[in-house]
């Protein structure tokens, strides 16, 4: 009897169980595998295609690509947008800065640059849960201007001060070479940012014929040279 009495136990236990199961399952909502919102969908975003930098001022860049959401209906493209992120470090620190809709192809971002540094850029499709694969990162590359004009203020066996045309909108430093034949020259200082003239303390013989010029630079690119102006320096 005891026997039979620990058999209805155990058979109650397993009726639990398997009622407990049964109604766990029933109520779960089944997974929507088209649906990118759904965690458990299968939709893959294409990656955006041939992102390139059209233009780009201090104030404001012009981003074009191509979207890639050949695979997909029109359903899910429509809950798709196109996330901009940005960073002044190739490698990390990106934010996003713009969104849009997937139907676009093209984002005109109104914000403050300092062209004379790194400018990064990445786009990547996003639905629900889903997020595609980034593009490649792209950065503009400006080349500051030559400086021209360079000549001599005046030019002593001690001190050579030294003047030119600034002719760059992207802000710039300025690096000054000196040789003594024209030919190898090395750098003997730098002007800063911005600068026209540099005032140089150096021992010079006076004997000698010296040759300068100059170039500017960025953290990414420097200029072509100015012309090259030579002269033997007055004893003091």
């Amino acid at each position: 009897m005891a026997h039979s009495k620990q058999l209805l136990i155990l058979y109650g236990y397993i009726f639990s169980i398997v009622l407990i199961s049964l109604l766990s399952f029933s109520c779960t909502e089944p997974v929507d595998f088209n649906n990118p919102f759904d965690p458990n969908s299968t939709v893959i975003l294409g990656t955006p295609l041939n992102l390139q930098i059209v233009s780009m001022t201090d104030t404001t860049v012009t981003l074009q690509w191509e979207n890639n959401f050949n695979l997909l209906s029109q359903e899910v493209i429509n809950a798709v947008k196109i996330v901009v992120e940005y960073s002044t470090n190739y490698y990390q620190n990106y934010s996003a800065i713009d969104t849009l809709e997937a139907n676009k192809t093209t984002a005109i971002v109104k914000r403050k640059f300092i062209l004379n540094e790194y400018n990064c850029f990445y786009i990547y499709a996003l639905a629900g849960s889903k997020r595609s694969m980034s593009s490649g990162v792209v950065y503009p590359i400006f080349i500051p201007p030559a400086p021209s004009n360079l000549e001599f203020k005046s030019f002593t066996s001690a001190k050579v001060e030294l003047k030119w045309t600034y002719n760059s909108s992207i802000e710039a430093d300025f690096a000054i070479e000196l040789s003594t034949d024209g030919i190898h020259f090395f750098e003997i200082a730098s002007a800063g940012m911005n600068n026209t003239t540099a005032i140089i303390n150096y021992t010079f013989d006076p004997t000698e014929v010296y040759y300068f010029r100059v170039y500017a630079y960025t953290f990414i690119r420097q200029s072509s040279y100015s012309n090259i102006i030579s002269q033997q320096p007055s004893r003091m």
